[in-house]
């Protein structure tokens, strides 16, 4: 969703936040709660290997779940991902 460059002297790195939803057309958000608690569980405090990049850290900043005016139901949440070159 958005992302800013960050620079120290010696390394270079990208802070950067996206969001992970699973929408629904179901009556309730239980499938669809259940879908993004499985995606969630692999994304959060995540070990992800990049090529020349260290991950710093992956962590839900919050959480989304709402029922639109057409009835679908979107639910998951905003992560920060923080990565540095080597």
């Amino acid at each position: 969703m958005s992302g800013m460059d960050e620079r120290t002297f010696t390394d270079k790195g990208l802070n950067t936040t996206f969001l992970v939803k699973v929408i629904s057309d179901r009556q309730y958000p239980l499938q669809a709660i259940q879908a993004y608690d499985g995606i969630h569980t692999l994304l959060e405090d995540a070990v992800i290997t990049f090529d020349d990049h260290n991950l710093l850290m992956i962590r839900r900043e919050s959480i989304v779940q709402y029922q639109d005016p057409d009835r679908f139901w979107h639910v998951g949440g905003n992560y920060n991902l923080n990565i540095w070159e080597n």
